[in-house]
Formats: structure tokens, C-alpha cells, sequence
């Protein structure tokens, strides 16, 4: 949501509310996804074509998003912490 927030700013738009809504299709084997869509809702008084042109700029450059279109691939790590028993 940075991307939008600071796009936002950067355009001189005022955005009232962002949020991301993912919906994907989960596939079994090999374990994955067959499909991954989202929507962004913005509320906000400014003109469709505006608030278009921050989705496009939000949904091309951000920080996950290139990551995303690099490949970037995790490094995951485990950190167990214990009980307090």
C-alpha cells in the first residue's frame, strides 16, 4: 500500500481509504497457485481518470511489485522460541 500512498502524494491526489483484495486458485500438486487476481479499492473524491493513472503507477512500481516481476526468490528462515513453562 506504500506505492499507492506515496503515488497519491506524489500526484497531488487526496485518497480517503486504500485497500488490496487478493483472490487466487489454490493448486494441490506441486503446490501452488493456478491463478492470483487483486483489486484495489480506493475511495476518494478525485476524477476516475486520476485515480486510473495512480493504479497504473501503484500497480507497476513498488517495492512487492518488482520484487514480483524480478523473480525475486525468499529466503526463509525459522525462528522457534520456546515456552514460558
Amino acid at each position: 500500500m506504500s506505492n499507492v500512498t506515496k503515488g497519491a502524494a506524489e500526484m497531488g491526489l487526496q485518497v480517503d481509504d486504500a485497500s488490496v483484495e487478493f483472490n487466487a486458485t489454490k493448486r494441490m500438486n506441486p503446490l501452488g497457485f493456478e491463478d492470483l487476481a487483486y483489486t484495489l479499492n480506493i475511495r476518494s473524491a478525485e476524477s476516475p481518470e486520476k485515480l486510473q493513472a495512480l493504479f497504473e503507477r501503484a500497480t507497476t512500481d513498488g517495492t512487492a511489485t518488482n520484487a514480483l516481476l524480478e523473480g525475486l526468490i525468499p529466503e526463509g528462515n525459522l525462528n522457534i522460541q520456546g515456552s514460558n513453562k
